[in-house]
């Protein structure tokens, strides 16, 4: 089955998740403990939703369009924190300015 684009990514991309928050927790770097969590949980995201259908499980999507379809969720859900954590700078600024 080698080069045949049939290989399910997503045990590869959950262990990449995993090593992370092990070098999270081993050397402090709560950067890598988001990336873990945020991997993860697109993870989760593309098969709850369908949007993750390997040929595996019998869906229609190789190893590549697997691959591709996790990181978009994951582009999806950087975007939506960083969004989150804008609207919250911008609150703390406005509201933390008033308590001074």
């Amino acid at each position: 089955t080698a080069g045949l684009d049939l290989a399910n990514p997503t045990a590869m991309i959950r262990a990449t998740a995993l090593m992370l928050d092990w070098l999270a927790a081993r050397h402090g770097f709560g950067n890598l403990a988001v990336a873990s969590c945020l991997i993860d949980a697109a993870v989760r995201e593309g098969y709850a939703s369908r949007r993750v259908r390997p040929v595996e499980f019998g869906g229609d999507q190789g190893t590549a369009e697997v691959a591709e379809a996790i990181l978009r969720v994951v582009e999806e859900k950087w975007s939506a924190l960083l969004t989150t954590a804008e609207h919250a700078s911008r609150w703390s600024d406005r509201h933390v300015d008033r308590v001074s």
